[in-house]
């Protein structure tokens, strides 16, 4: 069965004016367009399609990597609106439907929101939902600190930033200095600080424990190999401010990445700053 709104394998049949046709094991077929016809198809090729509906919600398919998919969410620009809701930017020809039933305020053209794109089972049609809270799943296992995620920004609130974990779970990074530079729709790697007794998770944009000291340690050095005599004028007495406009780092995680690379006897310090040792 080829689904609506996913990648599927399919098989290429036979061409017709309107394009290519493409078939699953069960001998549906669906078009390819000609408008995304490209030279290497020919009957008995095998190519990764996305289908969704037309302007006439008909099935169609496209070479195209849409920015959601179904089951997934997404931020996405609004490119239009009508007395129903509004239209998405998703990458494709026929635009990502947002009804307003689906949209909890006004929402300005041109700006963008974050979403979950479902199949709606009373109209068989893709849509997106700006109340994406609902399809996220509880967290019922335990996760142990330090775990990565791959995450993408969701929402901020008066704590912080909402991540969406794997597509699924979601989890908070509070408010800090790291999290100054991060906006909503970010893709980024995340990493378990703790799982509260509510089984939510805090979060950090660095490697905790053991990680963070090899990650914070590694990272410095890499920073002292491409210095000018490979010098940092930052130390332990260095504001927190400056530390991170130099490193990235916490002034916390700057002193452990300094004291194991004292220990390895791979830097010494001087009275301005750190200098790598050849």
């Amino acid at each position: 069965m080829i689904g609506l709104g996913l990648f599927n394998e399919l098989q290429a049949s036979h061409k017709t004016p309107q394009g290519w046709y493409f078939v699953d094991d069960d001998e549906t077929e669906v078009l390819l367009p000609n408008s995304e016809v490209t030279p290497d198809i020919m009957s008995g090729v095998i190519k990764k399609l996305f289908c969704y509906l037309d302007h006439e919600e008909r099935p169609v398919l496209s070479l195209k990597k849409p920015k959601v998919i179904r089951d997934h969410f997404g931020f996405l620009k609004i490119a239009d609106r009508s007395k129903n809701g509004y239209f998405l930017d998703w990458g494709l020809q026929k635009q990502l439907f947002l009804p307003y039933r689906e949209s909890s305020e006004n929402l300005e053209l041109g700006s963008s929101v974050f979403i979950y794109c479902y199949l709606d089972e009373l109209s068989g049609r893709l849509v997106a939902s700006k109340r994406w809270k609902r399809f996220v799943k509880p967290i019922t296992d335990s996760i142990a600190p330090g775990t990565s995620f791959k995450a993408m920004v969701a929402s901020r609130s008066d704590l912080g930033f909402e991540c969406i974990l794997d597509g699924k779970w979601i989890g908070l990074i509070y408010h800090d200095r790291d999290s100054s530079t991060l906006s909503i729709g970010d893709q980024i790697d995340l990493y378990v600080i703790r799982q509260r007794d509510d089984f939510k998770v805090d979060l950090s944009l660095h490697p905790v424990g053991l990680k963070a000291l090899e990650a914070g340690a590694s990272n410095l050095l890499s920073l002292l190999r491409t210095e000018s005599k490979g010098f940092l004028s930052i130390h332990d007495k260095s504001s927190p401010e400056e530390i991170y406009a130099l490193t990235g780092m916490s002034k916390k995680l700057f002193k452990k990445a300094v004291g194991g690379l004292l220990k390895s006897k791979q830097i010494t310090i001087e009275t301005k700053g750190i200098r790598l040792l050849k």
